[in-house]
């Protein structure tokens, strides 16, 4: 059995923060980790021990293909161990967003604050974005740390 990271990644970002997760859960838990596409996931929840989660936090809000994708599997995740977190630009995970994962009853919610490139957003997504918050705020060691934690706790 094997442990799925999945993600939802507009601009790549929060996937490279899910490749480091699946690299770090290898090489530290000997895990047999793998990346999987949102949509794949539902194909391979019954072979696998554990899924992670990792989804943007766009205009205050977690993804929704993230969120259907826990709530269409979530009798079958009930008896897997389940991580999420949640990829945004604010300090603090907002308490809303919290209480929406929280009630997805992970075995870990984890936040980290992610990256701006001002380069792949359209004209829509710039209105959104104030230029303050451009730029790449993802701390590697706390992500480290996070993926560590949950191999820890079940994700191998």
């Amino acid at each position: 059995m094997a442990t799925i990271v999945t993600c939802d990644s507009r601009h790549h970002s929060t996937r490279e923060i899910a490749d480091y997760i699946v690299e770090v859960l290898r090489t530290t838990n000997g895990s047999a980790a793998v990346f999987a596409e949102l949509d794949e996931v539902g194909n391979n929840i019954d072979n696998i021990d554990a899924l992670v989660v990792l989804a943007p936090i766009y205009q205050g809000k977690f993804s929704e293909v993230a969120s259907r994708v826990i709530l269409a599997n979530q009798a079958e995740l009930a008896r897997k161990s389940l991580f999420v977190a949640a990829v945004g630009i604010a300090e603090q995970l907002p308490q809303d967003v919290s209480d929406v994962l929280t009630s997805y009853r992970p075995r870990e919610l984890g936040y980290f604050r992610g990256k701006i490139d001002p380069s792949v957003l359209s004209g829509a997504e710039k209105r959104h974005v104030d230029e303050s918050e451009y730029g790449d705020f993802r701390d590697w060691d706390a992500i480290k740390r996070w993926a560590q934690t949950i191999g820890n706790r079940g994700a191998n």
